[in-house]
């Protein structure tokens, strides 16, 4: 299995994924020792629905995977 973080246009990292009734959410953080580490799909569909929010596309953010490591 692999493992990803979450970036935030190469500046930020995504500490934690909140869901609630706007959907989802992300709480950022600068430190990447903070950043949150998710399963490849997981990952994966975090980003492809941040990417697909209307307000994080007006504002320029872009989501993106950042490989991690391999756990067995």
């Amino acid at each position: 299995m692999k493992v990803y973080r979450i970036k935030i246009d190469d500046l930020f990292y995504v500490k934690g994924v909140v869901f609630d009734s706007e959907g989802i959410q992300v709480i950022p953080t600068w430190e990447i020792t903070e950043a949150g580490w998710y399963e490849e799909d997981k990952a994966k569909k975090y980003c492809e629905e941040l990417n697909k929010k209307v307000d994080m596309d007006k504002a320029g953010i872009k989501f993106e995977l950042e490989f991690v490591k391999e756990v067995e």
